[in-house]
């Protein structure tokens, strides 16, 4: 120490200070260099090690015990601290940590049961209470466990026992350090916006059972797995569409993989019998097994077998999830098992071709799940969709749209993280052309599952609708490169590349949708219409027999009419247009090109006023769903005029042209009723702004109600400029 002016400085008086602070009022706490010089001349109790400020060493503190001296702290932390307290709390959740993350990678190697980590994870929160009171009590030192307030008094055996739990501390940390690192290794060296998903395809699941009836059982189990995995943002899922299309096929793993475009293939068969249940599962990964089980279960358990698979599944392929994809896996769907079975068989009829006995069935399955649990969200969901398609497929029962709206809301209200229900949403708003609230329900079901394939097939058929056409492509782009081998997404994006009259393309992607789907004909029959649109009449015949040899459709028949009334085969125009109507009795399209047929077949010009009457009836309908339909306006429009209406059809003409001034059909349509309204002058001005537009010159000169027209000059001249 040192005095100046009758002050005294330095390091002796620095710790006195701090030695004042630690003591309790009325009590004594000294250094340990006095205590060596004043250890035999009274009782001392050691209160541990502390470091002061500008003191470069550690000071040991000792408590004076003497009548009339108070002890203890001002500081309930500090006491914490001398007993080791602390230290044993930090060493404990250290290990505790490192425990858990060990046996989350650990157990699904064998199988294990979720409730094993489930208990690990709440012994470690028991115990941790536990742990710190054992360790205000007692002091694990070198001689062995000793109460602390014994060892207090042997400070040398304290501060080493201390420096002891300071190291398996450091040590422990250290290798939390090394194993976060190597765990994250690849994180770290490219960044978490480069690190690729896993990708995996579940395969339709064999039915092994004696009954054959149970195909729907097995694929439905396979279909549910399915959907679990796809609402999981970790992992990129193949569509049910593409996976499925292996079924029955003797294709090797590996060939499906490259073909989906996969790291990992989920396959399995399903045995049921009486009660029973087997279910056999194995995931494969570049041609080696990663995982496989058989599960043996009663009847009431599938549900259960699912989550297992489903959990088993992703911890081989995305062992780290996020709280919210924890959650998605262990969800289920409803605790009533023959709810399930009813859904299960209700998902079996909506997945196959959409005929109307198929999908009333469904509908009915749905029914019979929704009286057994009113509050499973799937089963409204899956109902949902059904309405829709038969809105659809019967060209226009408002009945089903009304149903499928309500049926919708009810599997939103009812769980609202349902993905598939956003997406069911924005395609009911579509349909009524509410454009803005489906894109806001697609945004949603996209940010809550990245590889909804139908959000953006769906989202580019909405865009497309307002005209927004970079924004649509870029949305159909974004739906081939999540789900390359889906016939579905190659035949959306073709669509979007007929109507932009870009037809090099359209072709390339409906002969995708030929080769992905042989045994439908809808390809074909897209591809009918694209050599139509482009003049090539030969092939376009040769397509859309290729569709109705494969299956027969209202879509092919009604096409195949049209282009024979473009070539003048009215009589065969009139036969494929009743097939098309035998087919879909509800579609005002196929009544309206009879009655263009019927008009130019002598003797039977006197049927073209009921089939106009019976396509007005139909198209009305179908604007009460959606009012501001320009194609169905237009129709609407056609309609009128050829059934001498002509004040009703300028009406919806002007109506058309207000909703779409920039559609090149819009102006064709306009000119096909100012030339029946004997307007030549004002029939010429639409041509032209049709073909301005980028309207194909084949169509205007091949029409038959146009055929006036072809000798004249004007006409020749002005559809020989716009020929490229």
């Amino acid at each position: 120490m040192e005095e100046s002016d009758g002050n005294l400085y330095g390091d002796g008086v620095n710790v006195a200070t701090h030695l004042q602070t630690l003591a309790a009022p009325g009590g004594i706490c000294i250094s340990g260099s006095v205590h060596d010089h004043v250890k035999n001349d009274g009782q001392f109790e050691f209160a541990g090690e502390q470091r002061f400020k500008n003191i470069p060493d550690p000071v040991n503190v000792y408590q004076v015990l003497a009548p009339g001296v108070e002890t203890g702290y001002q500081s309930f932390w500090a006491e914490l601290k001398r007993r080791s307290v602390v230290r044993v709390g930090a060493a404990y959740g250290v290990v505790a940590w490192l425990i858990l993350q060990v046996a989350a990678t650990i157990l699904p190697s064998f199988d294990a049961p979720q409730w094993i980590m489930r208990g690990l994870f709440f012994t470690f929160v028991v115990g941790f209470p536990v742990a710190l009171f054992l360790a205000w009590i007692y002091e694990l030192t070198p001689l062995g466990l000793m109460r602390n307030d014994e060892a207090a008094r042997q400070p040398d055996l304290k501060k080493l026992s201390g420096r002891r739990l300071d190291g398996v501390i450091i040590g422990l940390l250290a290798v939390a350090v090394i194993y976060l690192v190597f765990d994250n290794y690849d994180l770290l060296q490219r960044g978490p916006e480069t690190l690729p998903r896993q990708s995996i395809a579940v395969l339709a699941f064999e039915n092994l059972s004696p009954d054959i009836d149970n195909e729907y059982f097995a694929d439905g189990i396979a279909d549910e797995l399915l959907n679990v995995l796809a609402s999981i943002p970790e992992l990129r899922v193949a569509s049910r569409t593409s996976s499925f299309s292996f079924k029955g096929k003797d294709v090797d793993v590996a060939t499906i993989a490259e073909t989906l475009q996969v790291d990992n293939v989920l396959e399995g068969s399903v045995r049921a019998h009486a009660n029973q249940i087997r279910v056999t599962v194995t995931l494969v990964r570049n041609g080696t097994v990663l995982w496989t089980n058989t599960y043996d279960r009663g009847m009431d358990d599938i549900l259960d077998v699912q989550s297992e698979i489903a959990y088993s599944v992703v911890s081989a392929i995305a062992p780290v999830l996020s709280p919210e994809s924890e959650t998605r896996v262990a969800r289920r769907p409803t605790n009533n098992v023959e709810a399930y079975d009813y859904y299960l068989r209700g998902l079996d009829y909506l997945n196959r071709p959409a005929e109307e006995s198929t999908l009333s069935i469904a509908a009915s399955m749905f029914d019979r799940a929704i009286n057994l649990d009113a509050r499973f969200a799937s089963a409204w969901a899956a109902r949902c969709e059904t309405r829709l398609s038969q809105y659809e497929f019967s060209a226009g029962d408002e009945d089903f749209f009304n149903d499928a709206q309500s049926d919708c809301r009810r599997a939103w209200t009812l769980d609202k993280d349902l993905w598939d229900v956003y997406v069911a949403l924005g395609r009911l708003y579509r349909i009524s052309g509410l454009y803005e609230n489906a894109i806001d329900e697609l945004e949603k079901a996209v940010a809550q599952q990245p590889n909804a394939v139908e959000a953006y097939l769906e989202l580019g058929n909405t865009l497309s609708e307002l005209n927004r056409i970079e924004e649509a492509k870029s949305m159909f782009a974004k739906a081939i490169a999540v789900d390359t081998g889906n016939w579905q997404v190659h035949r959306a994006y073709g669509h979007f590349f007929y109507d932009n009259e870009q037809y090099d393309e359209a072709i390339e992607q409906y002969s995708s949708v030929a080769e992905f789907a042989p045994d439908s004909g809808i390809g074909f029959d897209n591809l009918g219409n694209t050599y139509w649109a482009m003049g090539d009449f030969e092939n376009a015949a040769k397509a859309f027999e290729k569709s109705l040899k494969i299956a027969p459709s209202r879509w092919a028949y009604s096409s195949l009419g049209s282009m024979q009334y473009y070539l003048g085969d009215y009589a065969s125009s009139v036969e494929n247009q009743l097939l098309s109507i035998d087919l879909a009795p509800e579609d005002h399209v196929a009544w309206g090109r009879l009655a263009e047929a019927y008009r130019f077949i002598p003797g039977a010009e006197d049927k073209a006023l009921p089939a106009y009457a019976r396509a007005i009836e139909l198209v009305r309908r179908d604007l009460l769903v959606n009012p501001d339909h320009w194609d169905n306006i237009g129709q609407l429009a056609i309609y009128h005029a050829f059934s001498g209406r002509r004040e009703e059809a300028v009406a919806q003409t002007q109506r058309m042209l207000e909703i779409a001034p920039s559609d090149p059909s819009a102006h064709y349509y306009d000119a096909l009723i100012k030339w029946h309204h004997g307007d030549e002058e004002a029939t010429y001005q639409a041509i032209q702004s049709s073909l301005a537009l980028g309207m194909s010159p084949v169509f205007i000169d091949t029409d038959p109600t146009l055929a006036p027209l072809r000798k004249e000059m004007r006409f020749q001249t002005l559809l020989s400029s716009y020929e490229d």
